[in-house]
């Protein structure tokens, strides 16, 4: 039983409870400002403040990558994926950083 239960938090420790989603350094650096990420995983059409996304974001290609568990994870970065987390408090209701800080 024991046993079980241990194999059971292995797995549990091993599958992401939301997926991991990433995007790529040279998209984020392409954006040129903080992006929802409903904008991002949506696309130009996605307007949650009602104003239209920028022009550098409808030419922009954004394409989300999702990693669904560690196991995923160390795959891609065994193919020579590197990750960077970044962090961001957001700023205002509809946009994460409006005064572009």
């Amino acid at each position: 039983v024991v046993r079980d239960q241990v194999d059971s938090a292995r797995q549990w420790v091993n599958d992401f409870q939301a997926p991991f989603v990433v995007v790529a350094g040279s998209t984020f650096v392409a954006l040129g400002e903080l992006m929802p990420h409903e904008a991002l995983r949506d696309g130009p059409r996605h307007s949650p403040d009602g104003v239209h996304q920028s022009r550098r974001f409808e030419k922009q290609h954004t394409k989300l990558e999702f990693y669904d568990s560690v196991y995923d994870v160390e795959r891609a970065r065994d193919r020579g994926a590197v990750f960077v987390f970044l962090s961001h408090q957001w700023l205002g209701h509809s946009h994460p950083d409006p005064a572009g800080i």
